[in-house]
């Protein structure tokens, strides 16, 4: 397929339960049809489904209620409209939400000053509250429903505890110690955010927590795209920056790996002699013997944790609305979307 490849159905290889036609790169409905040469084509039951895009989450929710599509994803503001009707669902994904910090920078390089940011803002009041979508509070780096204790079956989050809980005692402590390492009685910073989705409504969240329980902290935000987000993070252009991130594999380490010297998401610039050995540790002197990885894996996230590189704020769930006559239609905690193999309308 060559350089095309991906760019139209027809440049597209794949060994799915469906196969994709009418899409030439830029219409905004295309079909997913049966796919008979699957190895399990007998236990797929749909012979083919509509994909319809919708810039605007109020129209495909039109479309919803108008019996046009079966299947459609919410954003915050519809949620108290439908949380009360049988069609809505919220599953909880492996999407974390967070901040980071530029550590080459004088004040987010303190690790007081992160660590007084990390714990200033209420994070049940923003998921129960503002997103109102089914997140949920995080405390660390790693979700919860990701892994579990090979021994004892335990989720991975209960054995780790929380690691940056909201704390504005505490927060207020750290802020001290890092006006006095920094020199500094006012201290202003910049938090750079996308201005897609909930990212500005969540960022303007913050804002006005972190200014309210840290006095003396001036917190701007600069909302930019995404894209513009993203080249600003690659060029070190930035304090800290609110974003979210999703695995690639089922695994801790995989969350671990990024904020490794040169890791895939650190664009903290974070380096740490303690932690990249305690991860390597995982991936190679631990590999084979599960009890101690996990862990050591528990151990590693606490040293990343304490220095405050990442600053946890939550769990991200997708809302939902899913017609009543579809079964066996799977929402999935990350990677892939959705599954269809097993769907079928009664």
């Amino acid at each position: 397929k060559g350089e095309g490849y991906g760019s139209s159905a027809d440049s597209i290889v794949t060994n799915g339960p469906f196969k994709l036609e009418g899409w030439t790169g830029s219409e905004l409905s295309w079909k997913l049809v049966k796919n008979d040469g699957y190895w399990d084509a007998a236990n797929v039951q749909l012979q083919d489904v509509t994909v319809n895009v919708s810039k605007e989450v109020a129209t495909s929710v039109q479309l919803f209620d108008g019996k046009q599509v079966q299947y459609t994803t919410i954003s915050e503001q519809f949620v108290d409209q439908y949380k009360t009707q049988p069609t809505y669902h919220a599953i909880p994904k492996a999407t974390m939400g967070y901040m980071s910090f530029n550590v080459e920078r004088k004040i987010t390089g303190n690790k007081h000053f992160r660590r007084a940011i990390a714990m200033a803002y209420d994070k049940a009041a923003l998921v129960n509250n503002v997103l109102k979508d089914g997140s949920i509070v995080s405390n660390g780096l790693v979700p919860k429903g990701f892994a579990e204790n090979p021994e004892t079956g335990k989720d991975y989050v209960e054995d780790r505890g929380d690691l940056l809980s909201y704390n504005v005692e505490e927060a207020q402590k750290e802020l001290a110690q890092a006006k006095q390492e920094l020199g500094m009685d006012t201290i202003e910073v910049t938090l750079l955010t996308s201005d897609a989705g909930s990212a500005k409504v969540v960022g303007e969240y913050l804002q006005a927590q972190i200014q309210k329980n840290l006095p003396g902290v001036t917190l701007n935000i600069k909302s930019v795209p995404l894209k513009n987000r993203l080249e600003l993070q690659r060029a070190d252009d930035f304090d800290f920056f609110f974003g979210t991130w999703a695995p690639d594999y089922q695994d801790p380490v995989n969350f671990l790996e990024q904020y490794v010297t040169g890791g895939g998401i650190n664009f903290a610039n974070y380096s740490s002699e303690a932690y990249d050995k305690a991860v390597a540790e995982v991936k190679t002197t631990y590999a084979t013997k599960p009890e101690e990885r996990y862990k050591q894996m528990i151990a590693a996230e606490k040293i990343v944790m304490d220095d405050a590189v990442v600053a946890p704020i939550y769990q991200a769930s997708q809302s939902y609305l899913l017609a009543e006559n579809v079964e066996g239609f799977e929402v999935l905690p990350f990677g892939r979307t959705i599954n269809l193999r097993q769907a079928y309308v009664k």
